[in-house]
Parts: C-alpha cells; sequence; structure tokens
C-alpha cells in the first residue's frame, strides 16, 4: 500500500505534510528531474530520508509563491429611510444585528452600521458586505420596515 502523504511531528507538536519527489513533481506539473535539480541548486528545501527526498508543504509553497484566493467584490450600499422615529431605529439595529448573529455561512466579513438623526428624522443604514450578503440584508431590512410600518 503507497501512503501519498507522510505526517511527521514537528517541534511544536504541529504536523508537517511530507510530499516524496514524485508527489512534488505531480502537484506542481513539472518532471521529477525538475524537481531534483531544483534541491540541488537549493531553490527548495527537501529533508534526505534514506535514498529518497522529503519535501514539505510549506517550502513547496514558498517555491510555487502559492497565489492566495481573489478577494470577493464587496459593495458598499447606503439606505436612507425618511420620517423614522427613534422606535424605528433601535427596531431596525437590533433585528438586522440578530439576524447577522445568526450561525449562518457567510463567505466574507459583513459591515453593518445604522444611524438615527432626530433632526432630520431619518436613519441611514450602512451595508458593506458582498453581494449576496447585501442582498440578503436589503432584503430583511425591506421586510422589516413594511412589518414596522404596515
Amino acid at each position: 500500500m503507497r501512503i501519498n502523504r507522510e505526517y511527521f511531528r514537528g517541534a511544536a507538536g504541529v504536523q508537517d505534510v511530507f510530499y516524496t519527489v514524485d508527489e512534488a513533481a505531480q502537484k506542481l506539473r513539472l518532471h521529477p528531474k525538475t524537481i531534483l535539480r531544483f534541491i540541488r541548486d537549493g531553490k527548495l528545501n527537501a529533508s534526505r530520508v534514506g535514498k529518497a527526498y522529503r519535501i514539505r508543504h510549506a517550502d513547496l509553497a514558498a517555491v510555487t509563491g502559492d497565489v492566495a484566493e481573489p478577494e470577493p467584490v464587496r459593495v458598499t450600499t447606503v439606505v436612507d429611510v425618511p420620517d423614522a422615529r427613534a422606535e424605528l431605529h433601535q427596531y431596525v439595529a437590533r433585528s438586522l444585528q440578530a439576524v447577522l448573529n445568526t450561525p449562518t455561512a457567510r463567505g466574507s466579513a459583513v459591515h453593518l452600521e445604522t444611524i438615527f438623526d432626530p433632526e432630520r428624522s431619518r436613519i441611514r443604514v450602512v451595508v458593506i458586505a458582498s453581494l449576496g450578503d447585501t442582498a440578503a440584508l436589503l432584503q430583511t431590512l425591506d421586510t422589516l420596515l413594511q412589518s414596522f410600518r404596515g
């Protein structure tokens, strides 16, 4: 039975993933001789175990320069609610915050701010989130306003 990945305990007790030369070559879509050349030239750190090399995942990632995931599209939305009272502001702020605190799988962080301007009798709701999260919060806000005023 062939094991694709071998796990060794590091000094800090953290498990490192080690690859063989063939596995590293498959992962990088290179020939194994190219991987061996990288090791000999010092471009890729590897540990020799018997007659074979073992390459840490972190060392392989350093060579490839793994690119971080692209940032998701974020939307900034400002909603002005005219003819509002302090009670409506409290209702909207608490309800939207409760929606955000529910255990749902959000793809990214959501910034929500509610501001009440008593001089103009206006509530301003600012949402900075992904497209889907913004749409869901705006739908919730619309439902809240209809239920409070209706």
